[in-house]
């Protein structure tokens, strides 16, 4: 084959162009002869160039040829296309350029393909933002019914001995499934750029084998059905073949097709390169701001300085060593039980290495991203946030993110994926780099990501990348499991022991009732912590409040006997305490436990002080004091940051407060039901019934960010009482009753339509993610409400039904939304039709869901056909729709029904066999 490979240019207008105009061949095409006429006119290489002197036009070709040894296809071909033009751009420096892409039969899919390709954390993704027109000239989006015989035809051919490719022809077959995904894929994507669309569509036949003459894509094929003002449809007096050729400038067909062209793209005939991008020091800003959005900052685990002299140990471990003095890649994974003192260590090696010439160092602490919903999205941009801060990775990293920047349409779009493939390239390329990831399984609820991190760091640390990697957290069979291949490190209690005694006569010597028996003290202690730093450090917090010897002494006498033994004395200790101190712990411990993310100070003092019984917030039960009468109250098991977040100390405190019988006796005192997740769900149902929230929709819209304000609560409850109420071990008659109120008045529609919709969209979901969750959590709801086994039925089937109007009304929403984004005959809207049509059909709404259903199987019929499975049940959903109206008010005419789902098994069984 002759070299026509590739991207050819036609003509380049320089400095005087505006846009690319990109031409793609079809099955058996070429990159020039597709676009010649057979008497000679070569309007692509001679007419067009003059008609459009602002573009720059070019070509491509690929192997689309039937007999070949190759097997390229459409994903191949789409993938060869984006990287020969992104080289062309590059070399360019044209990355932004608007394009326009011309396509003839398969090679409209091949850009389909393309672009949806380049929509997904692709280096290409510029060339989807780029684009502003897609003209298709005869592509068979739905199949073409030719593309079966020919799959015959080649496969009789292959077994006298000739190599073909059939791929590309059985992709093209009717009602294919790729099609169908790919067409859905386009819809979507097509909606959300904002590009416009020209469908030529053939009039004339070609003829079969000299015999039998038909359209090879007929007009319900040709269209997209995405309707004007992004589909333009313009039939061509002409065959398959030549609906791509013309006779000559003065071809009635040729005027038509440029006029189209000319006009679509008159927006952007007079941009300039000044035009064509935004300031870079403005967009950095964004970036920069993006970047840091969700860091958290330091808290008290940090503040805690490493007392000098400590973790000098690390020195005389060979595989530290070893790591460290590596001129290869490398990981380590330094592991230990929880309170050895693991955060501090990671902090001292960060310094260290730090102060070694040359190396690059970024220090990740998990603890700090559990305040988030995505910590370990967070845990990414924080490596991209200080990588810029350090020399030589700052401009690799910059450029990268203004070029991601560039490419979409809000930072907030960028997703997991693409900010891990930005590390990774960066952690492959940069030597002398560190990373140093510090208590990586308190982030062990994202197990999924989690495993898809260490995978990518165990690669690069053991093979053809250029840093080294050090882990420092517990050993879980989690991480034993992801890590087990690493070299690996043990944290022993002989390593901290002398590390725990410096340690103790810096906290002791201040501590002058201990007299002249300090020394004793810190002897024993050291002995009794068993190389536990928080042991030692909890015990010295103890030690600061005994007054006799005698109680200090029996403190030494019980020694470490694990970290449950010291928790349940701190809150032996802690129940001396007042019983307004008493009931605050009781109630604030095991709500903080169980909470779906790290609640903030001020979210927690409202939390304790909603009365249930009286259904508002009382203010006399608000805490005097703040921080200060909490932290008296929990003692050392809350920590608060800078950020006013409070978390439980470790996660070891967390699982104690889980299942430790002090919890459950508390529970049954103090908690509803003696149930944290109940006692939870009751709170957030009470607060979110508040009056307040039970306006108008209008005067609410105007208002949230001020009631958040005004209602600190109002965020988490919004967004978490279906968890908690799912979460539930049982479902009690106050969740049911309280339930009830709130599903019986103005202020659940207000959570459906304006609260859980603007609070989800604020942390980084899209309208379509969060509508698509909203109706999960209503169904899941609905389902548990049936099974609960409640014995007050008449009030669960309340709730049921009052349950079903919000599904209907969220299921309305999501079908506008998906009209709007995918378009009415894209077939994940139909979809959504038959769904809304169901839902009207629970409640009884039988006209509504006539409509809808009769609506969307018209679409579907002109879009896919009667034979598709999808026309098929939204035909059976018609028929059902109308047996029911008519069973409402039987007549003779009732019967009429019965002959057409007689016909519609017909059809059923004709669709299996034909």
């Amino acid at each position: 084959m002759e070299d026509i490979l590739g991207i050819s240019i036609i003509r380049d207008p320089g400095t005087q162009t505006n846009f690319d105009l990109l031409a793609i061949h079809g099955i058996n095409g070429h990159p020039y002869h597709t676009w010649t006429h057979p008497n000679g006119a070569k309007w692509l290489e001679d007419y067009l160039p003059e008609d459009m002197p602002n573009a720059r036009i070019m070509t491509f070709g690929y192997n689309s040829q039937i007999f070949t040894s190759s097997k390229g296809f459409v994903t191949d071909f789409a993938e060869q296309l984006l990287q020969h033009l992104m080289s062309i751009r590059r070399s360019t420096d044209s990355t932004n350029r608007p394009i326009i892409f011309l396509c003839h039969s398969l090679g409209g899919l091949v850009v389909k393909k393309a672009l949806t390709l380049a929509q997904e954390a692709h280096d290409a993704a510029a060339v989807r933002k780029s684009t502003i027109l897609v003209a298709f000239m005869g592509t068979p989006h739905r199949g073409s019914q030719l593309a079966s015989y020919a799959e015959i035809a080649v496969t009789c051919i292959k077994t006298t001995g000739f190599k073909a490719n059939t791929a590309n022809i059985h992709h093209l077959k009717l009602d294919s499934d790729a099609l169908e995904e790919l067409g859905s894929q386009f819809g979507s994507l097509l909606q959300m750029e904002n590009i416009k669309v020209l469908t030529f569509y053939e009039l004339r036949p070609i003829k079969l084998a000299g015999i039998a003459e038909v359209i090879v894509v007929p007009k319900w094929s040709a269209k997209l059905g995405l309707g004007p003002p992004l589909e333009t449809i313009i039939p061509v007096d002409a065959d398959h073949r030549q609906i791509a050729q013309f006779t000559g400038r003065s071809s009635k067909q040729y005027e038509v097709f440029r006029s189209n062209i000319v006009f679509a793209s008159s927006p952007y005939a007079q941009m300039t390169q000044t035009n064509e991008c935004l300031s870079k020091d403005r967009k950095w800003k964004q970036i920069i701001l993006w970047l840091g959005g969700l860091r958290c900052q330091p808290g008290p685990a940090l503040r805690k300085e490493c007392v000098e002299g400590t973790c000098k140990w690390i020195y005389e471990k060979q595989k530290f060593q070893n790591w460290r003095g590596s001129k290869r890649p490398a990981g380590l994974w330094i592991y230990g039980k929880p309170g050895v003192g693991k955060t501090v260590l990671s902090s001292y090696i960060s310094h260290l290495l730090r102060s070694e010439d040359g190396n690059l160092v970024i220090t990740l602490y998990c603890h700090l991203y559990r305040s988030l919903n995505e910590p370990l999205y967070a845990l990414l941009r924080d490596i991209l946030l200080q990588a810029l801060q350090l020399p030589y990775l700052s401009t690799i990293v910059k450029q990268r993110l203004l070029d991601l920047e560039s490419q979409i349409s809000a930072l907030s779009d960028i997703s997991f994926d693409t900010l891990l493939e930005i590390v990774d390239k960066m952690l492959y390329s940069t030597s002398k780099l560190v990373l140093i990831v510090d208590g990586i399984d308190e982030l062990e609820q994202e197990a999924a990501n989690l495993e898809y991190i260490l995978h990518k760091i165990h690669t690069i640390s053991q093979s053809g990348g250029l840093c080294k990697i050090l882990i420092v957290s517990r050993n879980t069979s989690t991480l034993e499991r992801l890590l087990g291949s690493w070299q690996m490190m043990a944290i022993s209690s002989v390593d901290s022991l002398h590390d725990i005694s410096i340690f103790l006569h810096r906290k002791l010597r201040h501590m002058s009732h201990l007299g002249d028996r300090r020394d004793e003290v810190i002897e024993r202690l050291v002995d009794g912590s068993k190389g536990l730093f928080l042991w030692a450090d909890l015990a010295v917090s103890e030690i600061d409040h005994l007054r006799t010897w005698n109680e200090v002494q029996a403190l030494l006498e019980s020694g470490n006997c694990g970290l449950d033994a010291i928790y349940a004395t701190v809150i032996k200790q802690l129940d001396t305490s007042s019983k307004g101190l008493c009931r605050i712990r009781a109630r604030a411990l095991p709500l903080v436990s169980i909470a779906y993310r790290p609640l903030r100070l001020e979210e927690i003092q409202e939390l304790l002080a909603v009365e249930v019984s009286k259904g508002f917030v009382e203010p006399g039960n608000r805490i005097l004091g703040g921080w200060s009468t909490l932290s008296r109250a929990c003692g050392p098991f809350l920590e608060i940051n800078e950020l006013g977040t409070v978390e439980l100390i470790r996660v070891s405190a967390k699982e104690f407060l889980m299942t430790h019988q002090w919890a459950g006796s508390l529970a049954q005192e103090h908690l509803i039901d003696g149930s944290a997740e109940i006692e939870m769900t009751c709170l957030c149902l009470t607060y979110l019934s508040f009056n307040d929230f039970g306006r108008t929709r209008e005067d609410i819209k105007l208002d949230i960010d001020s009631l958040n304000q005004k209602y600190p609560m109002l965020e988490y409850a919004s967004q978490f009482w279906p968890v908690h109420f799912l979460r539930s071990e049982k479902i009690t008659t106050l969740q049911l009753v309280l339930l009830d109120k709130f599903l019986n008045c103005q202020c659940s529609a207000i959570w459906a339509t304006m609260f859980y919709p603007y609070f989800s969209i604020r942390h980084g979901e899209t309208i379509e993610t969060t509508l698509t969750i909203q109706h999960s959590i209503l169904a899941n709801l609905e389902r548990n409400l049936r099974t609960c086994g409640n014995d007050d039925l008449g009030l669960s089937n309340r709730c049921i039904e009052k349950c079903r109007r919000l599904l209907l009304d969220s299921t309305r929403n999501s079908l506008v939304m998906e009209k709007f984004h995918s378009g009415p005959a894209a077939k994940v809207t139909l979809k959504k039709s038959l769904r809304f049509a169901k839902c009207c059909c629970a409640l009884n709404e039988l006209e509504a869901a006539k409509e809808v259903a009769s609506e969307a199987l018209k679409i579907a019929e002109e879009t896919f056909g009667r034979m598709q499975p999808l026309t098929l049940q939204l035909q059976r959903m018609k028929l059902y729709i109308r047996t029911r109206i008519q069973h409402k008010s039987p007549t003779l005419d009732s019967y009429n029904v019965i002959p057409d789902f007689v016909i519609l098994v017909k059809t059923h069984i004709k669709g299996i066999w034909s």
